[in-house]
């Protein structure tokens, strides 16, 4: 397996189904003094300053006080200043932070055209099986956009991203494509 350094990842690995490899860290926290609004927003700045996933986990603490854990995944390089948001945003006065390794399916954006337009599919292999996971707003733009259902939506876009992947039909970065390797919240 090759290392996440590598970030230029094109078709031909996804095709391939490698798995990449790498670290990112878990922080956590305990909160029960503390209200939803400045969670909700905490949990705003944290994804807009990297943080790959965010999260909260219904406790009960000492005395049977309700709380929540806050969960942060996030890389190494965002670690510090996502721990001064929570130590600022919230009423914490302790983080756990655990490194973890990770085994991440390589992925890369692929425009799917349907008969309902064109959307966003996020693309994936594991061994000999294609993963397609068209993404939301692909799918709820198109669904206003025909008067269509979501699932009805989702299964058309999969479907035909499946059927452009299989055809060999992927556009590289330079020929126009949004492919990095990673999608959102998973840099």
């Amino acid at each position: 397996m090759k290392k996440m350094e590598d970030r230029e990842i094109w078709e031909a690995d996804v095709q391939a189904g490698s798995p990449l490899e790498d670290s990112v860290w878990m922080l956590e926290c305990n909160v029960d003094d503390c209200g939803g609004e400045a969670m909700g927003y905490v949990m705003e700045l944290l994804f807009a300053q990297g943080a790959r996933d965010v999260w909260f986990s219904p406790i009960f603490m000492k005395k049977n006080r309700p709380a929540y854990t806050l969960h942060v995944i996030c890389g190494e390089e965002e670690r510090e200043e996502l721990e001064h948001i929570i130590f600022s945003g919230t009423t914490t006065i302790g983080i756990r932070r655990i490194r973890m390794d990770r085994t991440v399916l390589r992925r890369f954006f692929l425009e799917a055209d349907t008969c309902l337009g064109r959307g966003t599919v996020k693309m994936c292999r594991h061994r000999d099986r294609v993963y397609a996971y068209p993404e939301f707003e692909s799918v709820k733009k198109l669904a206003q956009e025909n008067g269509a259902d979501y699932q009805t939506v989702y299964h058309i876009l999969k479907e035909a991203a499946l059927r452009q992947f299989q055809a060999g039909r992927c556009r590289r970065p330079s020929e126009g494509g949004n492919e990095d390797g990673l999608g959102e919240n998973q840099r």
